[in-house]
């Protein structure tokens, strides 16, 4: 969790994990410890130091960003339900399946750039 969230801000942000273990002052073996979630209890200053590196809170590190993303899932997945409730009882012919299907890709197609 913590080194999950570690590593992704330092890969966002385009540290290695040598240049980020030299601005907070400890080894990249111990960056990997703890991004690897070996270290399971790095010092406060230690996670405070990357965060203030990274321009994170100390809370964005600590988040578990899988619940997260689960709930937003689930959210998109009650959107979609809705949606199939509108649909059922009509008659969908294969035409208009295509159409719906079409209608959708061309929704998305910008989140795909």
């Amino acid at each position: 969790m913590l080194g999950d969230n570690i590593k992704y801000f330092r890969e966002i942000k385009g540290f290695n994990k040598k240049e980020l273990a030299e601005l907070i002052g400890v080894t990249p073996a111990y960056l990997s410890l703890i991004e690897n979630n070996e270290r399971k209890n790095p010092a406060i200053d230690t996670i405070q130091k990357i965060a203030d590196i990274l321009n994170v809170s100390v809370d964005d590190l600590l988040k578990d960003r899988l619940n997260e993303e689960i709930t937003k899932n689930s959210d998109e997945k009650t959107h979609i339900d809705t949606i199939a409730a509108h649909l059922e009882g009509k008659n969908i012919t294969p035409k208009k399946l295509k159409l719906i299907e079409q209608y959708i890709e061309a929704l998305f197609e910008d989140d795909d750039e």
